[in-house]
C-alpha cells in the first residue's frame, strides 16, 4: 500500500540508493518465494553502468529486475528495470497484483531523486490497463 505523502521522501531515499546491493530478491529466492529467472541480474551491465555513471541510482530490492542501461542525449546513463519483473518481485511475498501495482506506482515510479533516477520500461509489449484484447482495424 502507498504511504502517506509525508513518508514519500523517506520511501524514495530507502528505495533508491547509489550502488545498493540489497538482499531482498536473494532472500525471496532462497525462501522459495521467487523463481530463479527473476533472481538473475546482469552483473556485466551493472558494472558498466557503475563505470559510466557512478552517481546512477539503483532501485533497492529490484536487483533481479535490472535489465540494462538507458541512454538519452545529453544525459548520464541510467539503470533500466523491467516493470513486470519489479511487480513480480513485489508479489513474491503474497502481495496482490493490485496492491503491488499501487505500491510500485507511488513509491518507486513516483520517487523522483534527480537526473540519476532509474528508468522502468514495459518490455513485454503490455501497456498499463491493456487487457491484451486490442481491436484490429
Amino acid at each position: 500500500m502507498p504511504r502517506g505523502r509525508g513518508d514519500a521522501q523517506e520511501t524514495a531515499l530507502a528505495g533508491l540508493e547509489r550502488g545498493s546491493d540489497a538482499p531482498d530478491a536473494r532472500a525471496a529466492l532462497e525462501a522459495g518465494r521467487m523463481s530463479p529467472e527473476l533472481a538473475s541480474p546482469e552483473p556485466e551491465l551493472l558494472a558498466q553502468l557503475r563505470e559510466e555513471n557512478p552517481e546512477a541510482l539503483l532501485a533497492n530490492g529490484f536487483e533481479a529486475a535490472f535489465v540494462g542501461i538507458c541512454r538519452r542525449f545529453g544525459q548520464p546513463p541510467l539503470a533500466l528495470y523491467d516493470r513486470r519483473k519489479c511487480l513480480a518481485i513485489l508479489m513474491a511475498d503474497g502481495t496482490s497484483e493490485d496492491d503491488a501495482e499501487e505500491y510500485f506506482e507511488f513509491n518507486t515510479i513516483g520517487a523522483w531523486m534527480g537526473e540519476n533516477t532509474p528508468c522502468f520500461a514495459d518490455l513485454d509489449g503490455e501497456k498499463k490497463g491493456d487487457s491484451g484484447d486490442a481491436e484490429t482495424r
